[in-house]
């Protein structure tokens, strides 16, 4: 796996919202606007569940999923793949504060 370069960071922490494509093993896709996404630490990003039971429901089956960044000025963003995974509050918190 690639990891993320310092712009791409950058993008993240100053370019709210960004999107979360999850894809069903069928084929069928999710795209979902997620005006929580952020860097969790420094080589992953994180998004809260609000309201996004598609998302979740395709992630469960499904973890791969890529996550885009885009600033409308000047027009420039980047495209993160990897594999999702779902946490509890609790498991957030752990990691947070480890």
């Amino acid at each position: 796996m690639t990891k993320l370069s310092e712009e791409a960071k950058t993008l993240i922490k100053d370019t709210p919202p960004g999107f979360i494509a999850s894809f069903r093993a069928s084929g069928r896709t999710n795209l979902s606007l997620k005006a929580s996404l952020r860097m969790l630490d420094k080589e992953h990003i994180v998004f809260a569940d609000i309201h996004s039971p598609n998302t979740i429901a395709q992630l469960v089956e499904n973890p791969l999923d890529a996550a885009m960044v885009h600033q409308q000025t000047p027009r420039h963003g980047c495209q993160i793949r990897g594999r999702g995974k779902l946490l509890s509050f609790e498991e957030l918190l752990d990691q947070t504060i480890a």
